[in-house]
């Protein structure tokens, strides 16, 4: 089986948004709302990389029409998901 390894930028992004996980979660007791800052920082990363993934997509030749459906689809939802995020912990932090 063929499998590849994950990229050092993907890499470093998971623990990016790791560690502001950490971070959100360890200065609740300082500052209460610092875990939805947290979540909305990193729901902002999820979006920003789903479209981006989206946009390479779209500009890279196709080798296979069910392969690029499928990325635009899971991606897409990513994006939207990201979008929906964003909008519960911005409302959570405004209340």
């Amino acid at each position: 089986m063929n499998q590849q390894r994950l990229p050092l930028r993907y890499k470093a992004l998971i623990a990016v948004n790791f560690a502001i996980g950490v971070a959100g979660i360890l200065l609740r007791p300082l500052y209460p709302k610092s875990i939805f800052i947290a979540m909305f920082i990193i729901a902002t990363m999820i979006t920003a990389l789903s479209g981006w993934v989206i946009l390479r997509e779209k500009l890279k030749p196709s080798t296979s029409i069910s392969e690029t459906r499928l990325t635009l689809t899971v991606f897409g939802l990513g994006i939207g998901l990201g979008i929906w995020g964003m909008y519960i912990t911005l409302g959570s932090i405004l209340e």
